[in-house]
């Protein structure tokens, strides 16, 4: 599960997050002679935020109970927990796209007339760093005791993002610039201060197998 990231843009299918799991995965059973052959779905999804996985895991997963579960996540949750309602995030841990603003005042307002014009270089900032950890923490804690209390296991992974890396090569240099002031610009400089607040107030993001694969970024270069 995770958000496109883990969902793999830009591959083709045997080069998918999931494949290549699968893949080594298949390669260790067999070199070590163990009798077991291993599926890896991919069930994450462009955009997605960790309740959006819970979602999936409960439609598509819950009953077929798969052996392990992985979160490929963090980077989706904490950008649209910046601007999600403040209300929803504090009190009831709900992080949405922004997108879903339009889809709401559809049906508030029954008209197809735009009351806010959200696009991605105007996006109002609407939350408090605490409120987006605590809401992204407790989604993916109860990730994990979802399927932990159906006798399986649970791997929650940081998702890097481009300021993981402590130098950038001239492409991402250049994207930075271009993107500083829009798409998400003002969202994206917020990233790094909450990646290291997570990694400060809940070590592990509070589960009991975590990859840090922000931090084993930090040992590339350009």
């Amino acid at each position: 599960f995770g958000g496109s990231a883990a969902w793999s843009t830009h591959t083709l299918h045997d080069e998918m997050f999931s494949s290549l799991i699968e893949k080594s995965l298949n390669e260790y059973c067999a070199s070590e002679n163990l009798p077991l052959h291993i599926s890896v779905i991919n069930l994450a999804q462009p955009s997605g935020v960790t309740l959006n996985d819970i979602i999936s895991y409960m439609l598509f997963c819950f009953e077929a109970k798969p052996d392990i579960v992985i979160a490929h996540c963090g980077a989706n949750d904490l950008a649209f927990g910046q601007t999600s309602d403040r209300y929803l995030m504090a009190e009831h841990k709900i992080a949405y796209q922004f997108q879903f603003e339009r889809w709401a005042e559809i049906l508030e307002c029954g008209t197809d007339e735009k009351v806010t014009d959200l696009q991605w270089d105007n996006i109002p900032i609407l939350t408090y760093p605490r409120q987006i950890l605590k809401a992204f923490t407790a989604r993916v804690k109860q990730f994990e005791q979802l399927v932990t209390k159906s006798g399986k296991h649970f791997v929650a992974g940081l998702q890097p993002m481009i300021f993981s890396k402590p130098r950038h090569s001239a492409m991402e240099v250049e994207w930075m610039a271009q993107n500083e002031t829009v798409f998400w610009g003002p969202v994206l400089k917020n990233m790094d201060y909450l990646y290291s607040e997570l990694l400060d107030k809940y070590p592990a993001m509070g589960c009991e197998y975590f990859v840090n694969l922000h931090q084993a970024y930090g040992s590339y270069g350009a």
